[in-house]
């Protein structure tokens, strides 16, 4: 019956937290991976591992929606280089029930400030949920923006 209101209403109930990550941990990065290894020479075996961690802090953005999350550099630079296969990004998006927003810092001083969210939401959120935050792609206080995913 609630399903039946939602609809009628044009509310469409969020996807359980599970499946969206089971989405993300499927989704086929390889095009995105092509393009980091031919533009930037970046080895296949760094590249999976790195997959493997952009994965986990979409994942940690899911189980967390609508709070703010920090970046580092190496994971940041696979969110952009996804976001520039806008078709395959939007229909990810789509397909976890959630819209990534993502915000740059401008200044030093604006990442610093992020250095206590950095350690705590983000390095400490990737260590409970997953037991670590490898820290060759997460180094110590190294914030450079912040992102969250919105449910749709």
């Amino acid at each position: 019956m609630i399903d039946a209101i939602l609809c009628f209403l044009g509310v469409s109930q969020r996807q359980p937290a599970a499946i969206s990550v089971a989405i993300i941990q499927g989704w086929n990065l390889s095009r995105v991976k092509d393009r980091m290894h031919n533009k930037r020479g970046l080895s296949r075996d760094y590249l999976n591992t790195l997959e493997g961690e952009y994965k986990k802090y979409l994942s940690l953005c899911v189980e967390t929606p609508n709070v703010c999350l920090t970046l580092s550099e190496p994971v940041d630079d696979m969110l952009h280089e996804h976001m520039l296969f806008t078709e395959d990004f939007l229909a990810f998006q789509k397909a976890i029930g959630h819209r990534f927003r993502h915000n740059p810092t401008l200044t030093k001083e604006e990442a610093f400030a992020l250095k206590d969210d950095y350690q705590e939401r983000t390095i400490g959120g990737l260590t409970r949920r997953f037991g670590s935050a490898n820290p060759q792609f997460w180094p110590p206080n190294a914030p450079i923006c912040w992102g969250k995913l919105i449910p749709a």
